[in-house]
């Protein structure tokens, strides 16, 4: 059985972390018109990849098994003590090892070693899943003809 890691993404990983991008938004994400998909595509293309590796307001992180990327989470920073989750994603090749679970606990204690106060996070259907982990419901919105939840993490004092 091939070991699991998980690490920050690195510039020369941006190739392998943009083709699981394109294939989560085919796979999981097409719950979202086919114009919000391409859109999600173009402002996640290669060259904006590869800079998020290299901002310090951005949290990637990969999951391998093995040699091979099988999940990410896309985080970041702001100035107002807020961090985001942008995306979370694990292949169908990697559920079942706790490798979300994995993804989402790094990228918080990343955000709380930079000083954030709470998190944010957008869910399709996946509410219950951020709520085993402290996220609260904040509201619900649509976007793009999608019911979403907006849910949010505070860090106990």
């Amino acid at each position: 059985m091939k070991e699991t890691t998980i690490d920050t993404i690195k510039p020369k990983h941006t190739a392998e972390l943009r083709r699981l991008f394109k294939r989560a938004v085919a796979e999981d994400f097409n719950y979202f018109p086919a114009e919000y998909q391409q859109k999600v595509l173009r402002d996640n293309n290669l060259p904006r990849l590869f800079v998020a590796t290299l901002r310090p307001s951005r949290i990637l992180l990969g999951a391998r098994k093995g040699n091979q990327m099988i999940g990410y989470v896309i985080a970041g920073i702001n100035g107002n003590d807020t961090g985001k989750i942008y995306w979370l994603y694990v292949s169908p090749e990697g559920r079942g090892l706790n490798l979300g679970q994995g993804l989402l606990k790094r990228a918080l204690k990343e955000m709380r070693a930079r000083g954030m106060q709470r998190a944010s996070l957008v869910t399709h259907d996946y509410a219950d899943y951020y709520k085993k982990f402290g996220f609260t419901l904040d509201k619900a919105e649509e976007l793009y003809g999608v019911n979403m939840k907006v849910m949010s993490y505070v860090w106990p004092n």
